[in-house]
């Protein structure tokens, strides 16, 4: 309830009305990422432009129409978010290599049964989880700094990916 009412407090409320300088503001900066607070239109926007291309990547192909895979999904929050909208059937398929990590720095954070704890969120690293779910896209949110995992992404068949984060 405190986090809610910072996040969504009144603009009379202290810790808000100093903008990025405020305390506030730097909790969110050095703990919270953006990424495990998406806006609803943000979360609807990918959600629509991946059931979209999901669709259209398949067309012409025979068999079922072939999942979009989050790899290093940590938490699987993002997955949760996207799979809730509805649009994405078959449902995002969430993949991390120690997504148990995740779950436990969350609840450190924001206290015990955070969103859906690790909500199916399934423990492996991103060249098993194309072998095995065979994506017609995958999703990347903050591939980790200096790396660059595409390459084999492309070697394995991959017709696209999305990434979201930094560049470099």
């Amino acid at each position: 309830v405190l986090l809610q009412r910072l996040v969504y407090g009144a603009p009379s409320n202290p810790l808000m009305a100093r903008g990025w300088a405020s305390p506030f503001a730097w909790f969110v900066r050095s703990t919270v990422h953006f990424a495990l607070a998406p806006t609803r239109e943000a979360v609807d926007a990918l959600a629509t432009y991946l059931q979209r291309r999901q669709r259209q990547i398949q067309r012409g192909r025979d068999g079922p129409l072939r999942p979009v895979v989050e790899v290093g999904a940590g938490s699987g929050h993002l997955a949760r978010l996207l799979n809730a909208t509805g649009r994405l059937s078959p449902p995002l398929v969430a993949t991390e290599p120690f997504p148990e990590g995740y779950a436990q720095s969350e609840d450190a954070l924001f206290g015990p049964g955070f969103g859906d704890g690790l909500g199916g969120v399934e423990a492996m690293r991103d060249g098993e989880a194309i072998a095995r779910h065979r994506p017609a896209l995958v999703l990347c949110a903050f591939m980790t700094a200096g790396e660059d995992w595409t390459p084999a992404w492309r070697a394995a068949g991959v017709d696209e990916y999305v990434l979201i984060g930094d560049l470099g």
